[in-house]
């Protein structure tokens, strides 16, 4: 064979075809657009296991609440403090969070914070730093901050980025682990429901130091929330969405409906939620970076903590559980009333006997 012929078929042999440089960029374009559309699909799809994991520990937490009333014949109160008019962590005794705890598998935790909570009138500057004699753990320096302090995963909702950050007030020694469910103190403010409590137009499903029967709900029980969700506070001395605290923000919702300017899931008003030490939280937050992170707030210096409507970190409303166990999506969209004579959808919800009931298709 001719060698000029071998030498050409050699060289063909040895050929490999490779990409242009444009056409590495045409593929790595395609890639990148490719990328950019399915990134809000992943996104959404992580939002919904979220969600759902949310609504199963709200769910949770509304038949612990059923639990106790079948042993005790009511509802949990929302909060105890020995002044049930002021909402301060000086003053705190068990919310309904602490007393649902059998409950929800923490009879060891529970027994501890009872057995100290008996032992005497108790107040937050001495819990923090004395050890208490009983507890039902080998531990015998354990105390109610080590108590509040407990992180407990089924109280968190995974959507919110903050729950992970423990309180830690500036007007006490008080601290405490995160918790993003709230009972359902009613369109009233938490500092005046102790007295108005037989108003059927003020009070939700547990109050301060008071609660209802499932039997006394006069609407239904799947016609009332019982428990709606809660975002944690933006920054540690936020109080908002802490279990051991009782009060509205912390582990309770109140005057968040027709009264008060915290109207409605998510309400969007400068002062909407009033909690006790938030010109401390305004200090380093301002009130404008608050209101864009849809967490404003107002100091609730006199009272403590008596306004916060119910949020969360899902796009466009929140999770509740209502009397009968089950959950519901209520919409940021849900109205609101005006006054006691023109309540919304949302005021019809958070009443237990104010005679209305609220077609599910209408939140």
């Amino acid at each position: 064979m001719n060698s000029k012929f071998v030498n050409i078929e050699m060289e063909r042999k040895s050929f490999r075809k490779a990409f242009t440089l444009v056409e590495l960029l045409v593929v790595i374009a395609i890639m990148g657009v490719l990328i950019a559309l399915l990134f809000p699909a992943i996104n959404a799809a992580r939002e919904a296991a979220r969600r759902s994991s949310c609504s199963n520990s709200i769910k949770q937490m509304a038949l612990a609440c059923l639990s106790y009333e079948g042993k005790f014949q009511a509802l949990p109160p929302a909060s105890n403090f020995k002044n049930n008019k002021v909402f301060k962590e000086t003053d705190v005794r068990a919310n309904w969070i602490i007393l649902a705890l059998p409950f929800l598998d923490q009879q060891v935790l529970f027994d501890d914070m009872n057995g100290m909570l008996k032992q005497a009138n108790v107040n937050v500057e001495t819990d923090n730093a004395t050890p208490k004699i009983g507890t039902t753990q080998l531990d015998a320096t354990i105390t109610m901050k080590t108590c509040r302090d407990t992180v407990i995963p089924a109280f968190l909702c995974p959507s919110d980025g903050n729950n992970r950050n423990k309180y830690e007030s500036v007007k006490s020694s008080f601290t405490g682990a995160r918790c993003n469910y709230g009972a359902n103190m009613g369109p009233w403010g938490a500092h005046e429901l102790y007295d108005k409590w037989s108003d059927n137009l003020k009070h939700g499903v547990m109050g301060p130091g008071k609660s209802m029967k499932s039997e006394q709900i006069l609407d239904g029980a799947s016609n009332t929330i019982l428990i709606a969700e809660l975002r944690a506070g933006v920054i540690s001395i936020d109080s908002r969405g802490t279990w051991a605290l009782g009060g509205a923000g912390p582990s309770a919702i109140a005057c968040c409906g027709y009264n008060g300017d915290s109207k409605g899931p998510n309400a969007k008003g400068n002062n909407a939620d009033d909690i006790y030490g938030c010109a401390k939280v305004q200090e380093l937050v301002d009130s404008d970076q608050l209101l864009l992170m849809g967490m404003q707030c107002y100091d609730g210096e006199t009272n403590g903590n008596t306004q916060a409507t119910s949020r969360s970190s899902h796009p466009g409303g929140v999770q509740t559980a209502f009397c009968d166990g089950s959950v519901h999506w209520i919409t940021d969209g849900i109205s609101v009333g005006t006054d006691a004579d023109h309540l919304g959808d949302w005021d019809k919800l958070l009443l237990p006997c104010d005679g209305y009931s609220v077609n599910s298709a209408d939140f």
